[in-house]
């Protein structure tokens, strides 16, 4: 009948105990305060190996979905509901990065 509440954003949350992924990302929002986020650029959802990496195969993935709009595709990585150029720099920005976080 409890209630689990866990705020995301309040820290650094999952790493995968090895200390080489990264687990969310520190980003300052508008108003100037420091919050933890996931890592945008992930495109490739498909069971693997490398589901949580973020690499040239999701490039491929934003290359293909590329100027689709009005509809939320896997390349959407900023979920503007838009696939285009501001996706692309989320992906440059977090390349080579992996969460570790389990599915």
């Amino acid at each position: 009948g409890g209630v689990v509440s866990f705020d995301f954003r309040a820290s650094d949350s999952y790493k995968d105990g090895f200390g080489i992924s990264t687990g969310q990302k520190m980003i300052t929002t508008t108003s100037g305060a420091t919050v933890f986020a996931m890592l945008g650029g992930n495109s490739d959802q498909l069971v693997g190996a490398a589901i949580t990496d973020i690499n040239v195969n999701d490039k491929v993935i934003w290359e293909t979905d590329n100027n689709l709009f009005a509809v939320y595709e896997y390349a959407d990585h900023n979920l503007s509901g838009d696939t285009n150029v501001n996706d692309k720099t989320l992906w440059e920005q977090n390349n080579n990065e992996f969460s570790g976080v389990p599915r």
